[in-house]
């Protein structure tokens, strides 16, 4: 039977890992709000939206050093053993994985404020498609970390392949475009930026997604 002093001790750790996770779901969540602030910006053209997008990525940065604050706290205090002190560890790399996609999205909403006009139709929609895809893929590995879930993970490596597939339709389409149409060139370019963004916040994505991979194949002690 535990003490009471065992038990306050273990309700304390509890609370540090619960914190812990909230963290990464609340910069889970500002990354989704960036992205929802690119899909508007795609629509029309607001100088207000790519200011709130700046300060999002601050109170990413701002959940980054909690992040690591945290973890460090834990690792000096709590000793964690096993899946408990992988969890931990990892939290530091993954914090740094999402405050780099937060600043992807943030320079995604700077070059749709460079975008001379609305871009074209169907530009527009492999664009929206990819914001789309971007935002199931960070909240599915940010979920996927909070609760050690591989099959998340997997989903999350699947929906690469389809991001992969609408970056090369749109690079074709786009490069199509300068070539009819030289004074395209300049937004063109920018669009082209805007999808590498996007294909770079994807790639971290899956990263985060094969961080809980290699979690959960370590087995737990006996």
């Amino acid at each position: 039977m535990k003490s009471p002093l065992d038990q306050h001790i273990v309700s304390a750790y509890d609370k540090d890992l619960e914190a812990l996770g909230e963290s990464f779901r609340d910069m889970g969540e500002l990354i989704s709000e960036m992205v929802d602030l690119a899909r508007k910006a795609l629509a029309k053209k607001n100088g207000a939206l790519t200011e709130k997008a700046e300060k999002k990525y601050l109170e990413v940065v701002a959940l980054e050093k909690q992040v690591q604050q945290q973890a460090v706290k834990m690792l000096a205090l709590r000793h964690p053993v096993a899946n408990d002190l992988l969890f931990v560890t990892a939290s530091i790399k993954v914090a740094a994985m999402l405050e780099r996609m937060a600043e992807l999205s943030k320079k995604i909403s700077r070059k749709l404020g460079k975008l001379e006009k609305e871009p074209p139709k169907k530009t527009k929609k492999r664009l929206e498609e990819m914001a789309d895809l971007v935002d199931k893929m960070t909240q599915g590995s940010v979920n996927a970390f909070g609760r050690g879930d591989s099959e998340k993970a997997g989903k999350v490596m699947e929906w690469e392949d389809k991001l992969d597939l609408i970056r090369g339709e749109l690079f074709k389409e786009l490069e199509q475009d300068m070539m009819a149409n030289p004074s395209t060139i300049p937004s063109c370019m920018h669009a082209l930026a805007i999808t590498r963004n996007f294909e770079r916040m994807g790639d971290h994505a899956v990263s985060v997604a094969q961080v809980v991979e290699e979690m959960v194949g370590v087995p737990a002690p006996q």
